[in-house]
């Protein structure tokens, strides 16, 4: 299985459970705003004020799946195992072994793959992919988006500048900006240019070969 099709079935994972959290917090927040309505119905027997340390909301075999208390909301499975959790720290979501798959908080969104590693972070800095071994491999931010190769080196850049792509040694060997196209060698050293003025190609020490239209 590809680690894109294992990231999918994970990411796939999570929005089911984060659905399931959803529920059992609008049954939460269904339940409490019952309780002034059935006071308006038979007052006589709902005290004006109600007070709990915690509400619980539990499957037809009595087994707690949900709680709200000072601390947070939490969700359980049909194990106890709890499987997430909001709270004023932010939103925490755990597997069925209580291993850590995301959390939200200030610092930002963070998605962990099954060894605990971080694999995706987004804050304000901007959204980063990281692979098994924890290296950047992608990023969005303000000033672009960039692809980075196994060994740290970006492999290929999209900026206000332009489309820029580098070799495994992080020299350019191609672009596209506003000026035109241009290929370069394993140098660095541009060899062939398109322009708006026309379209040249060089040698290894930058002397022009060839150029049309010719001057």
């Amino acid at each position: 299985m590809s680690e894109a099709t294992v990231l999918e079935s994970r990411v796939s994972k999570l929005e089911q459970d984060n659905r399931r959290l959803k529920l059992t917090v609008g049954v939460l927040l269904l339940l409490m705003a019952a309780v002034p309505l059935i006071g308006a119905v038979m007052p006589e027997q709902i005290p004006e004020l109600v007070q709990a340390r915690q509400f619980q909301v539990i499957d037809e075999d009595e087994i707690i799946r949900a709680s709200m208390n000072i601390g947070g909301i939490s969700y359980y499975d049909e194990n106890r195992t709890i499987r997430a959790r909001l709270t004023a720290d932010g939103f925490f979501h755990w597997d069925e072994n209580r291993e850590s798959l995301a959390l939200m908080s200030d610092d930002g969104i963070f998605y962990t793959d099954d060894n605990q590693t971080i694999r995706v972070e987004m804050d304000a800095d901007g959204i980063r992919y990281l692979d098994e071994n924890g290296i950047l491999r992608a990023s969005i931010n303000a000033g672009g988006i960039a692809h980075v190769g196994d060994n740290g080196k970006v492999r290929s850049s999209m900026t206000d500048y332009g489309v820029e792509s580098f070799d495994e040694n992080g020299t350019r060997r191609g672009a596209m900006t506003v000026a035109g196209i241009l290929y370069g060698d394993e140098n660095g050293t541009s060899r062939a240019v398109m322009a708006a003025n026309g379209i040249g190609y060089y040698d290894e020490n930058r002397r022009l070969v060839w150029r049309a239209p010719e001057r």
